[in-house]
Protein backbone atom coordinates (compact mmCIF):
# COMPACT_ATOMS: atom_id res chain seq x y z
CA UNK A 1 0.00 0.00 0.00
CA UNK A 2 2.76 2.46 0.95
CA UNK A 3 4.52 3.64 -2.21
CA UNK A 4 5.64 6.77 -4.00
CA UNK A 5 2.68 8.52 -5.55
CA UNK A 6 2.76 9.52 -9.19
CA UNK A 7 2.33 13.14 -10.17
CA UNK A 8 -1.08 12.48 -11.70
CA UNK A 9 -2.22 10.77 -8.49
CA UNK A 10 -1.07 13.69 -6.33
CA UNK A 11 -2.73 16.21 -8.64
CA UNK A 12 -5.98 14.28 -8.85
CA UNK A 13 -6.10 13.65 -5.12
CA UNK A 14 -5.50 17.32 -4.32
CA UNK A 15 -8.02 18.48 -6.92
CA UNK A 16 -10.81 16.26 -5.63
CA UNK A 17 -9.93 17.24 -2.07
CA UNK A 18 -10.44 20.88 -3.10
CA UNK A 19 -13.88 19.95 -4.45
CA UNK A 20 -14.75 18.36 -1.09
CA UNK A 21 -13.60 21.49 0.76
CA UNK A 22 -15.73 23.72 -1.49
CA UNK A 23 -18.71 21.45 -0.82
CA UNK A 24 -18.10 21.72 2.94
CA UNK A 25 -17.95 25.51 2.67
CA UNK A 26 -21.26 25.45 0.81
CA UNK A 27 -22.78 23.25 3.52
CA UNK A 28 -21.56 25.63 6.23
CA UNK A 29 -22.35 29.02 4.72
CA UNK A 30 -25.41 28.32 2.55
CA UNK A 31 -28.45 27.72 4.79
CA UNK A 32 -30.76 24.86 3.77
CA UNK A 33 -29.49 24.78 0.17
CA UNK A 34 -25.99 23.88 1.33
CA UNK A 35 -27.11 20.51 2.69
CA UNK A 36 -27.48 19.32 -0.90
CA UNK A 37 -23.69 19.50 -1.28
CA UNK A 38 -23.01 17.22 1.70
CA UNK A 39 -23.38 14.08 -0.40
CA UNK A 40 -20.79 15.52 -2.81
CA UNK A 41 -18.13 15.03 -0.12
CA UNK A 42 -18.94 11.31 0.08
CA UNK A 43 -19.02 11.08 -3.72
CA UNK A 44 -15.63 12.77 -4.19
CA UNK A 45 -13.73 10.39 -1.93
CA UNK A 46 -15.63 7.33 -3.14
CA UNK A 47 -14.66 8.18 -6.74
CA UNK A 48 -11.07 8.84 -5.66
CA UNK A 49 -10.82 5.39 -4.09
CA UNK A 50 -12.34 3.76 -7.16
CA UNK A 51 -9.99 5.63 -9.51
CA UNK A 52 -6.68 5.72 -7.67
CA UNK A 53 -6.97 3.41 -4.68
CA UNK A 54 -7.19 3.90 -0.93
CA UNK A 55 -3.64 5.21 -0.48
CA UNK A 56 -4.14 8.13 -2.86
CA UNK A 57 -7.53 8.83 -1.28
CA UNK A 58 -5.90 9.02 2.16
CA UNK A 59 -3.50 11.61 0.73
CA UNK A 60 -6.52 13.57 -0.51
CA UNK A 61 -8.05 13.29 2.96
CA UNK A 62 -4.95 14.90 4.46
CA UNK A 63 -5.13 17.76 1.95
CA UNK A 64 -8.83 18.32 2.70
CA UNK A 65 -8.28 18.37 6.48
CA UNK A 66 -5.38 20.83 6.13
CA UNK A 67 -7.49 23.20 4.01
CA UNK A 68 -10.42 22.97 6.41
CA UNK A 69 -8.06 23.71 9.31
CA UNK A 70 -6.78 26.83 7.56
CA UNK A 71 -10.12 28.09 6.25
CA UNK A 72 -12.57 27.16 9.02
CA UNK A 73 -10.50 26.31 12.07
CA UNK A 74 -10.16 23.12 14.12
CA UNK A 75 -13.82 23.12 15.21
CA UNK A 76 -14.97 22.10 11.71
CA UNK A 77 -12.48 19.25 11.32
CA UNK A 78 -14.27 16.41 13.19
CA UNK A 79 -17.42 16.57 11.06
CA UNK A 80 -15.69 16.73 7.67
CA UNK A 81 -13.29 14.02 8.84
CA UNK A 82 -16.24 11.69 9.45
CA UNK A 83 -17.78 12.60 6.09
CA UNK A 84 -14.52 12.02 4.22
CA UNK A 85 -13.94 8.71 5.99
CA UNK A 86 -17.50 7.74 5.05
CA UNK A 87 -16.64 8.40 1.40
CA UNK A 88 -13.46 6.32 1.73
CA UNK A 89 -15.49 3.52 3.28
CA UNK A 90 -18.07 3.58 0.49
CA UNK A 91 -15.44 3.60 -2.23
CA UNK A 92 -13.40 0.82 -0.64
CA UNK A 93 -16.37 -1.45 0.01
CA UNK A 94 -17.86 -0.85 -3.45
CA UNK A 95 -14.48 -1.65 -4.95
CA UNK A 96 -14.49 -4.97 -3.05
CA UNK A 97 -18.09 -5.54 -4.24
CA UNK A 98 -19.32 -6.39 -0.76
CA UNK A 99 -22.98 -7.41 -0.28
CA UNK A 100 -25.32 -4.51 0.24
CA UNK A 101 -26.61 -5.70 3.62
CA UNK A 102 -23.07 -6.04 4.99
CA UNK A 103 -22.06 -2.63 3.70
CA UNK A 104 -25.14 -0.97 5.21
CA UNK A 105 -24.71 -2.80 8.53
CA UNK A 106 -21.07 -1.77 8.88
CA UNK A 107 -21.84 1.78 7.77
CA UNK A 108 -24.73 2.20 10.22
CA UNK A 109 -23.02 0.65 13.26
CA UNK A 110 -19.62 2.27 12.72
CA UNK A 111 -21.15 5.63 11.78
CA UNK A 112 -23.31 5.58 14.90
CA UNK A 113 -20.26 4.70 17.00
CA UNK A 114 -18.28 7.59 15.49
CA UNK A 115 -21.04 10.13 16.15
CA UNK A 116 -21.52 8.61 19.60
CA UNK A 117 -17.90 9.33 20.42
CA UNK A 118 -18.18 12.81 18.89
CA UNK A 119 -21.19 13.67 21.08
CA UNK A 120 -19.42 12.48 24.23
CA UNK A 121 -16.32 14.45 23.23
CA UNK A 122 -18.40 17.60 22.80
CA UNK A 123 -19.90 17.11 26.27
CA UNK A 124 -16.47 16.62 27.82
CA UNK A 125 -14.82 19.58 26.06
CA UNK A 126 -17.74 21.93 26.72
CA UNK A 127 -17.78 21.03 30.43
CA UNK A 128 -21.40 19.92 30.42
CA UNK A 129 -22.25 17.09 32.82
CA UNK A 130 -23.27 13.78 31.29
CA UNK A 131 -26.32 13.91 33.52
CA UNK A 132 -27.81 16.28 30.94
CA UNK A 133 -28.34 13.23 28.72
CA UNK A 134 -30.37 11.44 31.38
CA UNK A 135 -32.41 14.60 31.96
CA UNK A 136 -33.14 14.80 28.25
CA UNK A 137 -34.23 11.15 28.19
CA UNK A 138 -36.45 11.76 31.23
CA UNK A 139 -38.08 14.75 29.50
CA UNK A 140 -38.66 12.68 26.36
CA UNK A 141 -40.26 9.90 28.44
CA UNK A 142 -42.56 12.42 30.11
CA UNK A 143 -43.53 13.98 26.78
CA UNK A 144 -44.21 10.59 25.20
CA UNK A 145 -46.28 9.53 28.20
CA UNK A 146 -48.40 12.67 27.98
CA UNK A 147 -48.83 12.23 24.23
CA UNK A 148 -49.90 8.59 24.56
CA UNK A 149 -52.29 9.49 27.39
CA UNK A 150 -53.90 12.22 25.29
CA UNK A 151 -54.12 9.92 22.26
CA UNK A 152 -55.70 7.03 24.19
CA UNK A 153 -58.21 9.33 25.91
CA UNK A 154 -59.33 10.70 22.54
CA UNK A 155 -59.86 7.17 21.20
CA UNK A 156 -61.43 5.84 24.39
CA UNK A 157 -58.60 3.37 25.02
CA UNK A 158 -57.25 4.99 28.20
CA UNK A 159 -58.52 2.27 30.58
CA UNK A 160 -57.14 -0.49 28.36
CA UNK A 161 -53.80 1.31 28.15
CA UNK A 162 -53.56 1.71 31.94
CA UNK A 163 -54.31 -1.95 32.59
CA UNK A 164 -52.07 -3.44 29.90
CA UNK A 165 -49.14 -1.36 28.66
CA UNK A 166 -48.73 1.66 30.96
CA UNK A 167 -46.66 -0.19 33.57
CA UNK A 168 -44.45 -1.76 30.90
CA UNK A 169 -43.93 1.62 29.26
CA UNK A 170 -42.85 3.13 32.58
CA UNK A 171 -40.45 0.25 33.16
CA UNK A 172 -39.03 0.72 29.66
CA UNK A 173 -38.57 4.44 30.32
CA UNK A 174 -36.69 3.73 33.56
CA UNK A 175 -34.51 1.18 31.75
CA UNK A 176 -33.66 3.64 28.99
CA UNK A 177 -32.79 6.26 31.60
CA UNK A 178 -30.64 3.85 33.62
CA UNK A 179 -28.73 2.61 30.57
CA UNK A 180 -28.47 6.01 28.91
CA UNK A 181 -25.18 5.10 27.18
CA UNK A 182 -26.92 2.27 25.30
CA UNK A 183 -29.98 4.44 24.62
CA UNK A 184 -27.80 7.13 23.09
CA UNK A 185 -26.12 4.59 20.80
CA UNK A 186 -29.49 3.15 19.71
CA UNK A 187 -30.71 6.67 18.92
CA UNK A 188 -27.57 7.22 16.84
CA UNK A 189 -28.24 3.96 14.97
CA UNK A 190 -31.84 5.03 14.29
CA UNK A 191 -30.57 8.33 12.88
CA UNK A 192 -27.85 6.70 10.79
CA UNK A 193 -30.17 4.09 9.26
CA UNK A 194 -32.00 6.41 6.81
CA UNK A 195 -28.96 8.67 6.38
CA UNK A 196 -26.57 5.88 5.36
CA UNK A 197 -29.19 4.26 3.12
CA UNK A 198 -29.94 7.50 1.27
CA UNK A 199 -26.26 8.41 0.91
CA UNK A 200 -25.31 4.94 -0.31
CA UNK A 201 -28.19 4.88 -2.80
CA UNK A 202 -27.27 8.25 -4.29
CA UNK A 203 -23.50 7.56 -4.36
CA UNK A 204 -24.04 4.14 -5.93
CA UNK A 205 -26.22 5.66 -8.63
CA UNK A 206 -23.84 8.51 -9.49
CA UNK A 207 -20.81 6.21 -9.45
CA UNK A 208 -22.51 3.90 -11.93
CA UNK A 209 -23.47 6.90 -14.06
CA UNK A 210 -19.77 7.77 -14.18
CA UNK A 211 -19.05 4.32 -15.60
CA UNK A 212 -17.65 2.41 -12.61
CA UNK A 213 -18.49 -1.27 -12.32
CA UNK A 214 -20.05 -1.59 -8.87
CA UNK A 215 -22.96 -3.63 -7.58
CA UNK A 216 -26.23 -1.75 -8.31
CA UNK A 217 -28.35 -0.79 -5.32
CA UNK A 218 -31.21 -1.36 -4.68
CA UNK A 219 -31.47 -3.19 -8.03
CA UNK A 220 -30.97 -2.77 -11.78
CA UNK A 221 -34.65 -2.13 -12.53
CA UNK A 222 -35.01 0.62 -9.95
CA UNK A 223 -31.68 2.05 -11.04
CA UNK A 224 -32.79 2.22 -14.67
CA UNK A 225 -36.01 3.94 -13.58
CA UNK A 226 -34.14 6.50 -11.48
CA UNK A 227 -31.62 7.04 -14.28
CA UNK A 228 -34.41 7.71 -16.79
CA UNK A 229 -36.08 10.04 -14.30
CA UNK A 230 -32.85 11.98 -13.78
CA UNK A 231 -32.12 12.17 -17.50
CA UNK A 232 -35.68 13.34 -18.17
CA UNK A 233 -35.34 16.00 -15.47
CA UNK A 234 -32.02 17.19 -16.89
CA UNK A 235 -33.48 17.39 -20.40
CA UNK A 236 -36.50 19.32 -19.12
CA UNK A 237 -34.31 21.79 -17.25
CA UNK A 238 -32.05 22.21 -20.31
CA UNK A 239 -35.03 22.88 -22.58
CA UNK A 240 -36.42 25.42 -20.14
CA UNK A 241 -33.07 27.21 -19.96
CA UNK A 242 -32.76 27.24 -23.76
CA UNK A 243 -36.26 28.64 -24.16
CA UNK A 244 -35.58 31.28 -21.52
CA UNK A 245 -32.34 32.23 -23.29
CA UNK A 246 -34.04 32.48 -26.69
CA UNK A 247 -36.89 34.53 -25.18
CA UNK A 248 -34.38 36.99 -23.67
CA UNK A 249 -32.56 37.30 -26.99
CA UNK A 250 -35.81 38.05 -28.81
CA UNK A 251 -36.73 40.59 -26.15
CA UNK A 252 -33.36 42.34 -26.52
CA UNK A 253 -33.74 42.41 -30.32
CA UNK A 254 -37.19 43.95 -29.94
CA UNK A 255 -35.83 46.64 -27.62
CA UNK A 256 -32.95 47.38 -30.03
CA UNK A 257 -35.37 47.73 -32.98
Amino acid sequence: MFRNLKAIEIAEGALLADVAVIAQLAVTYLPLVGEVFRSLIFLVFAVLVLRRGLYTACFGLGVALFLILVLMGPAAMPLIFLECVGGLFLGFTMRLRLPHWLLLFIGITCGAMAFYGLVLLVFVLSGRPLGTITQTIDQLNTSMSQLVTLFTKRLGWYAWWQHTWATRAQALGLWLKSYWWLTLYLVMCAIMLPFVTIVYTSINLFVRLLGYDVRPFPGPRIERFVRRLLMGTFKLVREMLLRLHSWRRQEKRGEAA
